[in-house]
């Protein structure tokens, strides 16, 4: 019976809260049943998962509050799991996971310092499991992304160094895991996210040189996935977001010409994903930042051209800058737009309207 509820919850789908709501019966009769059978493993396991659940949808309603509360009284469901399970490790990974969602929270609601206190108890725990089983690559893969959001936080607060060796100890674990299964698609897409952390926290820390590398390495890993699963949405849309990253690098940097020639790839790659997938909305996210950017560059560089030159840019930076905004206002109307959308419309109407003047 609580595999049948797990698997029905596994497929709920619709409004957060709604969801919650739907729940909320299922899990009173999960804990009835549990509190009739205390030693049930099973039914326990079952009650921190839809804990998870909930705790999920609550934080995509924004209810921050509310999934901080379930993520504590979940850490106490997984210490009675590991109090019925004291020699298993995946046992042990639970707390530690849990545990970590409550830091997860935390930071988000700007308590960095109690976050910071919970990410530190998560790690210790994975640190100690993993001595005794090296080669675990769950536990391995937890461990990475437990490093890699206190590199977050720490980014976040301004301590970039200290996120560094956060990140680095992430890349670490990730290549390690990519050396023991070379074409993991999961593993490739762990080791490009730690290597674009990296470039960009060097970035940040003004070393270029070294966020290039770092930048190079990202693509490289996304290269190696496009060629295991070449016609993979997924993997298509990891490498654009990767490389895309890096033009926006290149632009900011100042080599208007290379940012051009990357994001005109870029574009084209990623309507072609529009095409092949159903125009879903990250994949018009990925094609309007590279078409705002195409219309960037050009913009930059009629600054800087010769007056025949700068009149066929300036007509393309505002042909490009203006088939971008008019998708982002379609899915400004349409609901679809998230923040990053909006701020990139705002941004995207300001450039051209200094096209429009420099005509």
């Amino acid at each position: 019976m609580a595999a049948e509820l797990a698997e029905a919850i596994g497929k709920v789908s619709g409004d957060p809260l709604v969801v919650v709501e739907s729940m909320l019966p299922s899990l009173e009769l999960l804990q009835s049943l549990s509190d009739s059978n205390p030693d049930n493993i099973a039914l326990k396991g079952t009650i921190i998962n839809v804990y998870i659940v909930i705790r999920t949808r609550y934080m995509d309603a924004g209810k921050l509050e509310e999934a901080l509360a379930y993520s504590i009284q979940n850490v106490e469901n997984a210490k009675e799991y590991l109090d019925l399970n004291p020699t298993d490790s995946r046992a042990r990974r639970t707390v530690s996971v849990t545990i970590g969602h409550v830091g997860e929270i935390q930071s988000r609601l700007g308590r960095h310092e109690e976050a910071r206190v919970n990410f530190d108890r998560s790690i210790l725990l994975l640190e100690e499991l993993i001595q005794s089983a090296p080669n675990d690559a769950k536990l391995l893969r937890s461990l990475s992304f437990r490093y890699s959001t206190v590199g977050d936080l720490l980014r976040r607060q301004g301590e970039y160094q200290n996120a560094l060796n956060y990140y680095l100890s992430s890349k670490g674990i990730d290549g390690t895991l990519v050396e023991l299964e070379p074409s993991n698609i999961g593993w490739l897409q762990d080791l490009a996210i730690s290597n674009q952390r990296i470039a960009d926290t060097y970035v940040s820390l003004q070393k270029p040189i070294l966020a290039i590398r770092f930048f190079i390495e990202a693509i490289s890993c996304t290269d190696v996935m496009r060629s295991i699963e070449p016609d993979s949405a997924h993997v298509s849309r990891i490498a654009i977001a990767t490389e895309g990253r890096f033009a926006e690098f290149v632009f900011a940097d100042g080599d208007f010409s290379l940012s051009l020639e990357i994001g005109i790839k870029l574009r084209d790659r990623s309507m072609q994903l529009r095409q092949s997938t159903g125009d879903r909305p990250y994949d018009r996210t990925l094609w309007t930042s590279m078409e705002a950017l195409v219309g960037r560059s050009y913009f930059e560089l009629a600054l800087n051209s010769t007056l025949e030159n700068r009149d066929i840019q300036l007509q393309n930076a505002l042909d490009s800058l203006s088939n971008a905004i008019v998708l982002l206002q379609e899915m400004e109307s349409e609901g679809t737009a998230q923040s990053y959308n909006v701020k990139l419309l705002v941004d995207t109407q300001e450039v051209k309207k200094q096209v429009l003047l420099a005509q």
